[in-house]
């Protein structure tokens, strides 16, 4: 899919969640990965947020938020023990 989007020319991305593989290959491609954040959103209200620069762009360091978001569930887990 980040291929076929590549080949149309598309170099940004708004998603909820994405793999890392198809993450690795959208950098390669040199694109930019935005995180959507909330899948209650129209996608309106989406593409607003992105137009204002309230989007995280996903990064080596955050790209967590990614896989976090398709576990089917909105928790988020603390595996850290003291």
């Amino acid at each position: 899919m980040v291929r076929f989007l590549n080949s149309l020319g598309i170099k940004e991305l708004i998603t909820l969640h994405m793999g890392k593989g198809a993450y690795d290959i959208a950098l390669a491609y040199g694109m930019k990965i935005y995180f959507a954040e909330d899948d209650k959103q129209t996608l309106d209200e989406v593409i607003s947020k992105f137009e204002s620069n309230q989007l995280s762009l996903i990064t080596e360091e955050n790209f967590e938020l990614l896989s976090q978001f398709g576990c089917g569930s909105h928790e988020h887990h603390d595996h850290h023990h003291d």
